[in-house]
């Protein structure tokens, strides 16, 4: 990110929801990696791939400070969606389309203002090979910005790739493209729908099918520049890597997500009593989004909304009976204990993968070689 902070108005999100998306942001990844900075300076309009929810929301909201929305009106219209969403409410065709024109006026106010703006150009998110077809909400916003001001907001293409979108304590990568350049005049609208759309396929990766994603979102698994990895594979998947994937047990492509033994796991039996006593957390995003989620985009999301109605009850309740029964120290431990069975849940899950690949049978471990091997010649 840019050293410099942009020159932004108040919004309509407000201290809460920054504070709040940080948080969760903080809790949830394990590591968000930003490649790419933003202008020091606005108005600027985010278009962003939409992969992950409204997590991708969150996410964003940690990594850009004082980042406004335009989010659809349906996660607002509950109180209790309003401290979890905030922003500016339009409404989407698949919802029941209203008059948007006063949403649309308040987007061209705040980057008037010098704000910077957040829009999903898709609409809806999914975790498939391939962006969704771009509604022309965002190209429309950026003409009437262009019309009441003479010249185009700074247009930011933005990139979400996500290790593995449903599971705690992952790690993802923003990668922020650059200024969109939009000369045609002609027929403005098409011609910016088109540049932004150019700009969320630069920043973004698209595949044949869900087959090669598969192949590709594999390679670039350990890689620590995941997204580099995941464009050098979207061209085309060698074709013998192709057909041994294609005849190869779903198990042993399991275990292609290499394990390692992490020495760190060796305090699990320090942070076991956070977990036991965090039980209901943890089994409240369990429940949220096998009961909820109606399908793998939204996972991640219901679990983040299970765990957090769940610890803002909890959490309190605990830490005051630990302070009660323990003085300080009661409440230190507990608190210690909490932060690191954070801390410890992506080493753990590497230790138990590197288990899983010694007890594997011999046959399966051949075959993992053998792809694995590929999979390297390729890279």
């Amino acid at each position: 990110m840019s050293k410099h902070r942009p020159v932004l108005s108040p919004t309509r999100s407000t201290a809460w929801h920054r504070f709040f998306h940080r948080l969760i942001s903080a809790a949830w990844f394990d590591e968000i990696k930003v490649s790419g900075q933003l202008p020091a300076e606005g108005p600027l309009l985010l278009v962003s791939c939409h992969r992950n929810g409204a997590v991708d929301g969150f996410l964003l909201d940690a990594v850009s400070p004082r980042l406004e929305f335009m989010i659809a009106g349906r996660l607002v219209k509950r109180w209790w969606q309003r401290a979890f969403f905030g922003g500016i409410p339009v409404e989407r065709a698949k919802d029941g389309e209203r008059d948007n024109r006063s949403a649309m006026d308040a987007c061209v106010r705040h980057l008037g203002e010098g704000g910077v703006l957040c829009v999903f150009p898709e609409g809806t998110s999914s975790l498939g090979p391939r962006h969704l077809t771009s509604h022309s909400g965002a190209a429309r916003l950026a003409a009437a910005y262009e019309e009441e001001n003479g010249r185009l907001p700074e247009i930011i293409p933005i990139g979400l790739h996500y290790e593995e979108p449903g599971l705690f304590r992952s790690r993802v990568e923003v990668v922020i493209g650059k200024p969109l350049r939009i000369e045609e005049r002609g027929r403005r609208i098409v011609a910016l729908k088109r540049a932004i759309e150019v700009g969320l396929k630069e920043v973004g990766a698209n595949f044949e099918s869900e087959f090669h994603q598969d192949i590709s979102e594999t390679a670039a698994m350990d890689s620590d520049t995941r997204y580099q990895t995941l464009k050098r594979w979207e061209a085309n998947t060698p074709t013998d890597l192709a057909d041994l994937w294609r005849h190869s047990d779903p198990a042993s492509r399991e275990l292609l997500k290499r394990g390692r033994f992490a020495p760190s796991s060796l305090l699990l039996p320090l942070a076991l009593p956070g977990y036991v006593l965090n039980a209901p957390v943890y089994m409240a995003s369990h429940l949220a989004a096998k009961r909820m989620a109606d399908g793998p985009n939204v996972v991640a999301l219901w679990k983040i909304l299970g765990a957090s109605a769940a610890a803002a009850i909890w959490v309190p309740a605990m830490a005051l009976a630990c302070g009660l029964g323990g003085g300080l120290r009661g409440l230190a431990s507990y608190t210690a204990s909490t932060l690191l069975g954070f801390a410890l849940r992506r080493p753990l899950r590497q230790t138990g993968r590197a288990l899983r690949w010694l007890t594997a049978p011999r046959r399966r471990r051949d075959e993992v070689r053998e792809l694995r091997t590929l999979l390297e010649n390729h890279a």
